[in-house]
């Protein structure tokens, strides 16, 4: 009986197991991105941002700040911008994001989908971006299996090779992009 009430004081005192750090949060962060993420123009969008809205300032305000929590918090902003249209917002969340935790895979996902909603030169400015904090290495992770995917990857140079060819892709989008955008102008001057 006496190591139950030393378990329940230490999570009431926000130990793990806790609310404060329960598998709660995590699902809801994981949740309320995947429907962020869903395009609002499309016929089944799931639900409507005012609707959203309460679920994410309950995430904001949450007790937690772990250098994660700060992380996921500034996806949702992204992830919230891009649905609401705010291009420079959503680029500016997700440039925060790797300021807090700089993760390979993070910028892959946020590239695309910057590049979806406001066009290529947008993934290419967030992928300069994560490109110019390379001296800082990546986030680690846990656990150490994670950290040992990791490591292999970057031996084999999987992340270079990958977001080298998302860059060229970027690149000749941004081109065509901006061709269509010249052509309009010479057909609209004539």
């Amino acid at each position: 009986m006496h190591e139950r009430a030393h378990r329940c004081q230490h999570c009431h005192r926000g130990g793990a197991g806790s609310a404060r750090h329960g598998i709660g949060v995590d699902i809801l962060h994981h949740w309320i991105t995947t429907v962020l993420k869903q395009n609002p123009s499309a016929p089944c969008h799931g639900l409507e941002t005012p609707t959203l809205m309460p679920v994410i300032d309950g995430l904001r305000s949450h007790p937690r700040r772990s250098k994660e929590d700060r992380s996921r918090l500034a996806r949702v902003d992204g992830y919230l911008a891009l649905r609401e249209q705010r291009c420079e917002g959503a680029l500016a969340a997700f440039n925060r994001r790797l300021g807090i935790q700089r993760r390979p895979e993070a910028v892959a996902e946020q590239i695309g989908h910057l590049a979806a909603r406001c066009g290529d030169p947008f993934g290419l400015r967030h992928l300069q971006h994560f490109r110019a904090g390379a001296a800082r290495g990546y986030a680690r992770l846990h656990p150490r299996m994670l950290q040992l995917r990791d490591w292999l990857m970057q031996r084999q140079g999987y992340w270079e090779r990958e977001l080298g060819m998302l860059e060229e892709g970027l690149r000749a989008g941004a081109a065509v992009d901006s061709d269509s955008v010249d052509n309009q102008t010479a057909v609209d001057s004539q």
